[in-house]
């Protein structure tokens, strides 16, 4: 019976060889956590697409956080994309539960509605992160 005793011992190395590269894996993945402070690193240094790109994989990690969307809404509101700020902004206010925002934003707002938009949304962020 060398032959099962042979497949036997290849059996454990490949499970063996398996379990290493799973927990490898877990524990080079980032968690919501740090994807936002990464993110906000990047906005410290001015990096907005950077900080973007951390506060999408937060949401992806933890998409019922509305803080997290809030944040992500503000970015986009900094890099002139309206649609999606409108977008993650009523996703932080349903998110948010009794906090609800009306966030009217388009090309044709004024400055006005889009300084009262990002002042809702530090508004949840603050509420939400204390």
């Amino acid at each position: 019976m060398p032959g099962a005793e042979s497949r036997r011992i290849w059996r454990c190395i490949a499970l063996a060889a398996i379990m290493f590269a799973i927990s490898d894996a877990a524990a080079i993945a980032k968690d919501a956590a740090a994807y936002v402070k990464d993110a906000e690193g990047y906005l410290a240094k001015g990096n907005l697409k950077a900080a973007e790109i951390e506060l999408r994989n937060a949401v992806r990690d933890a998409p019922d956080d509305p803080v997290i969307r809030g944040r992500l809404a503000e970015v986009y509101l900094q890099l002139g994309d309206l649609a999606s700020a409108e977008r993650e902004a009523r996703v932080a206010a349903e998110r948010a539960g009794d906090e609800v925002l009306s966030l009217p934003l388009s090309p044709a707002h004024s400055d006005d509605d889009i300084r009262f938009a990002i002042d809702a949304l530090r508004r949840v962020h603050a509420r939400f992160a204390a």
